[in-house]
């Protein structure tokens, strides 16, 4: 797998949505890639990875005292 890149704005700044929103793209694209090389089919790695999103929006929405910071506190 390759590494992600970390941000290059603060939390605070306009432009670290569209950037996070970029690279978890190109992540996800590569990991889609890999899955389908491996044989699965698109519409199953759809479904998983939908599954998946959905399971950990669920996660934090049971944990609203989680706070959550940027790795490298920028």
């Amino acid at each position: 797998m390759t590494k992600m890149r970390p941000p290059q704005y603060s939390t605070q700044q306009a432009e670290r949505p569209g950037e996070c929103a970029a690279v978890c793209a190109g992540a996800v694209s590569y990991f889609i890639k890999c899955a389908v090389d491996a044989g699965w089919g698109e519409e199953e790695i759809a479904l998983s990875l939908a599954d998946a999103a959905d399971n950990f929006v669920v996660e934090l929405a049971r944990a609203p005292k989680r706070r959550f910071k940027a790795a490298n506190n920028n």
